[in-house]
């Protein structure tokens, strides 16, 4: 007992060491962790950014489509006018023979 009396501040320190340690561990285990969650945004962030790009892209051509479409629309109109007059010009021709 006589030891423990004489040397409590060593066993004090010691003690107070060994909390240390753990919160040094603690503290490095929760960097490691922080890093991998870093790591795994700036990947899922990477992955949003190309999949942004491609929706992007999709809808730029999309847009041409629906531009295209309507525009073929018009020209079938056209035409579809031109034959309708052509159709009601031919109603309007009369053909005589002379002999």
């Amino acid at each position: 007992m006589d030891k423990i009396k004489k040397n409590w501040y060593i066993i004090v320190i010691g003690i107070l060491l060994l909390f240390g340690m753990n919160r040094c561990a603690t503290a490095c285990s929760r960097s490691q962790q922080v890093t991998l969650v870093q790591t795994e945004v700036q990947q899922k962030d990477s992955v949003i950014t190309v999949l942004n790009d491609s929706i992007r892209t999709l809808n730029q051509e999309l847009e041409l489509a629906k531009n295209d479409n309507e525009n073929y629309k018009k020209n079938i109109e056209v035409q579809q006018n031109a034959i309708d007059k052509i159709t009601e010009a031919k109603k309007n021709i009369h053909v005589t023979v002379k002999k």
